[in-house]
């Protein structure tokens, strides 16, 4: 009955080709600023926001802000001014060449400078990228609004590329929210699988399996994610906080030893972060150390800890 139960829950993290849109195989991108030179065919802006820089060599079109009267009211939008080759690219200024002028006005006769000083500009471009590529950027571009519609196209990308890590530990964080724990857990430990060396999908699946009811491979991947990195604080509380949790009832000494030692990095790691201090003041209690759950508490206070009066009131009785 068990493997009936996860192979339809499987199903949920698998594509569903319900979505006709055909995807482009190529990735749009921008970056916005404002004019700062413009001499003869060289155009320099200072980036001022976008989604990434662009590359020496990338050709893509320069557009212009506007606003105009129209009816009695004001329409704004941009017009496209001129084909530009990015030339270079030195802190957050971005050197063009101008290819070809795309919009040339004249007002009483006089050609009207479409490159001002100051004015503000976005650059786009194009990047091909494979079908699969696609699709993820198309969920990367609606996950912030629409989770459903983003989940069909992380779907596409694992259909059309199956070792799409990055797509599946998305669908994972999708069913998550939805508190559809199993399938959660097994898109984010597909996606751990194929990419064995990113430690925020091995500190997915260790937090997914304990909520599914994986007991193992909460610690297992908790305990994968610190040999990737030692230094991940999240890891080492992860790693000590499943043990705890997955033992608590038949703790040795030595366990706890090595869960208040993995706590403890966890706190050296991320010292401005008061959550770790709470959390170590509640094993410390368990394990004894009443002083050290007291000063736990207090500098999770200090911190700023939202609870922290609350857990004076806990840990320092």
């Amino acid at each position: 009955m068990r493997k009936t139960i996860l192979i339809a829950l499987v199903c949920l993290c698998l594509p569903l080709f319900s979505l006709a849109t055909s995807l482009s195989d190529t990735i749009e991108y921008s970056v916005s600023g404002k004019i700062t030179y413009k001499s003869g065919t060289v155009v320099k802006i200072q980036n001022t926001s976008g989604d990434e820089m662009p590359v020496i060599a990338q050709e893509g079109v320069l557009s212009k802000s506007f606003e105009t009267e129209l009816f009695g009211g004001k329409m704004t939008g941009w017009m496209s001014i001129g084909r530009m080759k990015v030339t270079a690219i030195t802190a957050d200024i971005i050197t063009f060449s101008l290819l070809k002028e795309m919009s040339v006005i004249t007002e009483n006769g006089v050609k009207k400078n479409q490159f001002e000083i100051g004015k503000e500009v976005k650059f786009e471009w194009k990047i091909a990228v494979s079908p699969d590529e696609a699709a993820f950027k198309k969920g990367e571009d609606l996950v912030g609004t629409n989770m459903d519609e983003a989940l069909v196209y992380y779907r596409q990308a694992v259909a059309l590329n199956p070792s799409h890590a990055a797509a599946y530990n998305m669908i994972g964080m999708i069913l998550n929210e939805k508190e559809i724990y199993d399938s959660s857990y097994f898109c984010f430990k597909k996606a751990a699988d194929l990419d064995p060396k990113n430690v925020q999908y091995a500190k997915n699946v260790s937090i997914a399996a304990f909520k599914a009811g994986y007991g193992s491979d909460s610690y297992s991947y908790a305990d994968k994610a610190v040999a990737i990195d030692a230094k991940d604080g999240e890891a080492r509380y992860l790693r000590g906080l499943m043990k705890y949790m997955g033992n608590k009832e038949s703790l040795t000494e030595a366990d706890k030893q090595a869960i208040i030692a993995d706590l403890d990095m966890a706190v050296q790691l991320t010292a401005d972060d008061p959550f770790y201090y709470s959390e170590r003041a509640f094993l410390r209690k368990e394990f004894g150390n009443t002083t050290g759950a007291c000063e736990d508490a207090k500098k999770a206070k200090s911190l700023g800890a939202e609870d922290g009066e609350t857990l004076i009131q806990t840990y320092c009785q």
